[in-house]
């Protein structure tokens, strides 16, 4: 069979009229899932503050949080919402349907942006990560003068512990988890890592100078290592993979950490399984020891991210359900989505239910970005456009739950569809169900060289709307949201204009963003999406309430309306935005993380280490933020001249309508 038509959803979001991107999709079952915004506005009835009485007794003992973020998780993967996946999900499904389901959320275009936002409340523009994310050979991160929602809520008097995927950069010591507000950090600092070996996708160093009789080769296809012994030190042994297309053979390095100790004896066992065990001891040892304070478990899974290696086990016993699912890339992602399901009901049952802490708990699962499609990623984001790592809805929007006893009753099985971003976790949560003030968190002493400017923060404060504390008639927390403004190219040099988009109301305004496709899963056993077309640039304007696929380009009849959101860009947003922290490889990571064949910090902490970091930028970049940065890092440009001739081609258009 042939690739659905791309004709068939665009026709479905039209027959069924949503104001919103999700579907009433029909699973495998026949059974259709509820679409996204149907139901009306909470209203605070006498039953509602009754709860909210509750809620707010709650806060003064400080709830439990448990942020649990999922990775690659795109919008048809979670089973409510997906035409093809339906029945991959049942307990995350078990929790919207009795917490609120949150339907317009946006993160940034990849991972690391966007759990910055996440955990500091700001947008990537003021936390200089608006430019890719981090590899593990590159010396730069989450500006380590940038508090954490870690650090806000161990001065509060929280435990905090980490466990999964950092990616907010390692190049330091100061840079990881457990100097950025966590007690305790089990898992990986890169972005992604082999579930079973746990060798860092991106972390390998060429070394076609070895002949195969100098070492133990690894079959990096068949997934089993036969180098994984310690040596006589106790240290790991060297991983070598080689490429069968290319003969090329590459030295790689494990990443994967129980606080500052290396994990050598995980070899073979699945990483998600790994992690969720230790996200349950966490909280049974709290429960034992701390059971009256309050906890905060960031537990950030690698499910779905490449590489798709559901656990064997999952496979075989789930055989019956995956066998609907045709293409082999997207049935490896759908068992990752079973697996990740497995896993929140465990880590929900015996870490939260088990263990007494859940009836004051709070809990939010949320994805990071859009899913990835290409290099045979198996996500889907379809009918939106695109994938991870573009401004179309495709790569930004997310999939997210608040899910708590605490919550009203009326609230639980409710839908929140304001506009909301991942930077307002941090508010909604520290303020909104902590019941914490602005001004208490402004106030709180952070650990020496972390700046306290919770009162800069971008983020707004969504609680009392998504528990229908709000009046029904006051404004949302939100109408406008910056999704990113990029001036780097694929090699980290300068672009020569920006790529950007911004939401204000229905209105979504992209600029200079590469012009991809929509991609719908495909029903073909052995096709492998490796690539997507690019077809130059875009610069475009959607309503994404009636058109959240972008697929009409609305510029041609409303060049004032684009028009008002590129001088937004121009004079709201550039004149705040800081330079780039992105850096290149620093192949002097190699002959640090040789001593023991584990990725880890391989720059002083101190500033000569930082200053190390200025000779990995391209020339050209050089030049021009020397030129369009001013001595405090924020931009200084009055006139861009190409948003100046894009703003003389939009007069043009006013003038013709006229």
């Amino acid at each position: 069979m042939g690739r659905p038509s791309p004709r068939v959803w665009p026709a479905l979001l039209a027959a069924v009229g949503l104001a919103f991107a999700a579907v009433s999709w029909r699973t495998r079952t026949g059974a259709p899932t509820a679409a996204l915004n149907e139901q009306p506005p909470l209203e605070a009835t006498g039953e509602t503050k009754q709860d909210l009485a509750k809620l707010a007794a709650a806060a003064e003992t400080r709830p439990h949080v448990v942020f649990v973020m999922l990775d690659d998780v795109g919008f048809n993967d979670v089973g409510y919402a997906s035409s093809d996946l339906g029945e991959t999900t049942p307990f995350l499904d078990g929790l919207m349907a009795d917490g609120v389901r949150v339907d317009r959320l946006y993160g940034q275009q990849v991972c690391t942006p966007s759990r910055a936002a996440m955990l500091t409340g700001k947008l990537p523009i003021h936390l200089e990560l608006q430019h890719w994310q981090v590899a593990p050979s590159e010396p730069w991160g989450l500006p380590t003068r940038e508090a954490t929602m870690a650090q806000y809520l161990k001065a509060l008097g929280y435990s905090t512990h980490m466990v999964g995927k950092w990616h907010l950069g390692h190049y330091n010591n100061a840079s990881t988890p457990l100097n950025r507000g966590f007690d305790s950090f089990y898992g990986f600092y890169s972005g992604g890592v082999d579930y079973l070996t746990h060798v860092s996708q991106e972390a390998c160093l060429n070394r076609t100078d070895f002949d195969d009789d100098d070492f133990r080769r690894t079959d990096h296809a068949t997934r089993s290592p036969d180098d994984d012994a310690l040596d006589e030190e106790g240290r790991s042994a060297h991983v070598y993979v080689k490429d069968p297309s290319t003969g090329y053979v590459w030295r790689c390095y494990r990443d994967l950490w129980d606080n500052e100790r290396p994990v050598t004896d995980a070899h073979g066992q699945h990483q998600t399984s790994l992690m969720n065990e230790r996200a349950i001891a966490v909280l049974e040892r709290h429960a034992v020891e701390k059971k009256s304070e309050p906890i905060f478990a960031y537990v950030s899974y690698p499910n779905a991210h490449l590489p798709l290696q559901p656990p064997t086990e999952l496979l075989e016993r789930r055989n019956a359900t995956l066998l609907d699912i045709p293409n082999h890339d997207r049935k490896n992602f759908a068992a990752l989505m079973m697996n990740a399901d497995e896993s929140l009901a465990n880590l929900t049952n015996r870490g939260l239910k088990a263990t007494g802490l859940y009836d004051t708990a709070v809990i939010v699962i949320a994805s990071d970005n859009g899913g990835q499609v290409s290099a045979m990623g198996g996500g889907s984001n379809y009918p939106l456009r695109g994938e991870k790592k573009y401004l179309f809805e495709g790569g930004v929007r997310a999939h997210a739950v608040i899910h708590s006893p605490l919550l009203p009753r009326a609230a639980r099985g409710s839908s929140y569809g304001k506009l909301m971003h991942m930077s307002d976790w941090l508010p909604t949560l520290l303020q909104g169900a902590l019941g914490a003030s602005a001004d208490e968190l402004a106030g709180l002493k952070l650990p020496r060289g972390v700046v306290n400017d919770y009162g800069a923060i971008d983020g707004v404060d969504h609680w009392a709307h998504v528990v229908g504390a709000a009046d029904a008639a006051a404004a949302a927390p939100r109408d406008e949201l910056l999704l990113n403004i990029d001036y780097l190219d694929g090699s980290g040099d300068y672009l020569g204009y920006f790529r950007a988009a911004l939401i204000i109301g229905d209105w979504k305004f992209i600029y200079n963003e590469k012009n991809i496709s929509w991609f719908a899963p495909s029903d073909e056993p052995n096709f492998h999406l490796n690539n997507i077309h690019v077809s130059g640039r875009l610069t475009a304007l959607y309503n994404v309430t009636a058109d959240p696929g972008e697929r009409n380009d609305l510029k041609s009849h409303y060049p004032a309306q684009m028009k008002r959101m590129l001088k937004k860009i121009q004079n709201g947003y550039l004149p705040t935005m800081l330079v780039s922290n992105y850096r290149g490889e620093d192949d002097g990571c190699y002959e640090a993380w040789d001593d023991g064949n584990f990725v880890k910090p391989w720059v002083s902490d101190l500033r000569e280490g930082e200053n190390a970091r200025a000779a990995l930028v391209a020339d050209a970049r050089a030049d021009y933020e020397g030129a369009a940065f001013g001595d405090d890092g924020t931009y200084a440009v009055d006139d861009d001249a190409d948003i100046a001739t894009t703003l003389a081609d939009l007069d043009a258009l006013i003038d013709a309508r006229r």
